[in-house]
């Protein structure tokens, strides 16, 4: 599963070509590459600020200028969210529009609007300077390209990837998945197909088709392969006989990126905020360690909101908040709900077994300040305090510093502050475990053997 803070996108392509006649131009580009935009933001989908999309769809800029904009945008990002050498980022490269294996001797090229005889080989955008751009750019990201376009198959070997040291690949397997996987909508030597009526490309449909309705039999999130088999699967019953997509993945030193669970399962969702709205229901989707972070804080915040007018919801939050095995996190999120609900004596009790040394009251009563301050969005007070207010410009960065110094302000021993950071890593949220580390870290007066412990469970994610 991927984290939505460190995801970038960048949309290429065109649904004209005003300076080529023998191009064909179609609305069905823009349809797709408009719908495929709106779920790279939708809530349902990837649910990217515009700030995380660089979209150069229809854009006048030179193919040059595009790939200027593009290293710019990568570089950015990854400045802004601390990603040295794109460590721990995903980028998705997407492309609609048409390609062209012959306009660069043994290169494919994809067409952009500005593109123009005679000069096609220097106006089109060639594969093998994206993929350099995007190795050169964040060699220890995770990147993912979907190519909407005749013969893109042929693209894939241009993405091939240079051997390793032994020292660089060591250093990989630390960092987290990396590499590069393409989704094309056609083979080398296949064209990929317009849908007749002007809706929409075949391929664009037919995967827009799978993240809306997803697989019923898999969990929370799919495959970059399993989309292409469900895609087919769709594509194979059409009259008109398109082509069947192809994913390849050039460069698998550390993994198979396109085996790798990274896109929203809609069944899945759907199941949980759905039927699953029973109390019991929502205690166990929270309590599910197979389930991922997000989802099991939206369930238990659901409970919540049923523990205000419903005893047996309150009864279930707090069984969930007396559970070892829940996230640290979850659990200390609940005690303040069980506390409104007017179950104060059971919330103390709770958090007293948590932090010990009978500060459970005074615990309590810190966590509801910092819960109130979060609500009202209201917490430049803490990040003073904390001295972290000179990072408001990054606000998953923010989060997680603040949650180290509110797990600090309630008397959370050091070695509780350190689980948390390790639970959320083994459930696929190392963003906000490495922020909190770093809040642990900022902290004035720690051991040596602290210091070593915070970041030898930052070393194992």
């Amino acid at each position: 599963m991927l984290s939505a803070s460190h995801t970038i996108a960048i949309l290429c392509g065109a649904q004209s070509w005003p300076h080529l006649v023998n191009v064909q131009d179609s609305p069905g580009f823009a349809d797709t590459a408009m719908r495929l935009q709106t779920y790279l933001h939708s809530p349902r989908g990837l649910r990217l600020s515009p700030g995380q999309v660089l979209s150069l769809f229809d854009s006048e800029d030179s193919a040059s200028g595009q790939l200027g904009r593009i290293h710019s945008f990568i570089e950015t990002e990854s400045g802004r969210l601390g990603t040295k050498r794109g460590r721990g980022l995903f980028i998705l490269f997407i492309y609609v529009g048409h390609g062209d294996p012959t306009i660069r001797q043994s290169e494919y090229s994809l067409l952009v609007r500005s593109s123009h005889e005679p000069l096609m080989s220097t106006s089109t955008l060639g594969v093998t300077d994206i993929a350099g751009l995007l190795r050169a750019a964040a060699p220890e990201s995770m990147r993912i390209c979907i190519l909407d376009a005749c013969f893109a198959g042929e693209a894939a070997k241009h993405f091939q990837s240079r051997s390793l040291t032994s020292v660089a690949l060591q250093a990989a397997v630390r960092t987290g998945p990396r590499g590069v996987a393409l989704l094309c909508a056609a083979d080398a030597k296949s064209p990929a197909r317009l849908d007749p009526s002007g809706a929409g490309t075949r391929f664009g449909q037919a995967i827009l088709d799978v993240l809306a309705t997803g697989d019923p039999e898999l969990s929370s999130h799919l495959t970059l392969r399993r989309i292409s088999e469900l895609a087919w699967q769709r594509l194979s019953d059409l009259p008109d006989d398109p082509p069947r997509p192809e994913v390849h993945s050039p460069d698998q030193r550390e993994g198979d990126v396109a085996g790798i669970p990274l896109f929203p399962n809609a069944p899945h969702l759907q199941r949980l905020r759905g039927d699953h709205r029973q109390p019991e229901a929502l205690r166990k989707i929270a309590a599910d360690a197979r389930i991922d972070f997000d989802t099991r804080l939206t369930a238990m915040l659901d409970l919540a909101d049923q523990a205000a007018a419903d005893t047996v919801a309150t009864h279930e939050l707090t069984e969930l908040a007396r559970d070892p095995d829940v996230p640290l996190l979850i659990r200390l999120r609940c005690l303040p709900e069980i506390s409104r609900c007017g179950s104060e004596v059971v919330a103390v009790a709770i958090m007293e077994g948590i932090v010990g040394g009978h500060r459970g009251a005074e615990a309590l009563r810190q966590m509801r300040e910092f819960v109130a301050a979060a609500h009202r969005s209201d917490i430049g007070d803490w990040a003073v305090r904390w001295d972290i207010s000179d990072i408001t410009g990054d606000p998953d960065r923010m989060w997680g510093l603040l949650v180290a110094a509110m797990l600090a302000q309630i008397g959370l021993h050091i070695d509780l502050r350190i689980r948390a950071v390790q639970e959320l890593g083994a459930i696929g949220r190392p963003d906000p475990a490495h922020y909190i580390a770093q809040g642990i870290l900022r902290e004035r007066g720690l051991s040596r053997r602290v210091q070593k412990k915070v970041r030898l469970a930052l070393s194992v994610m």
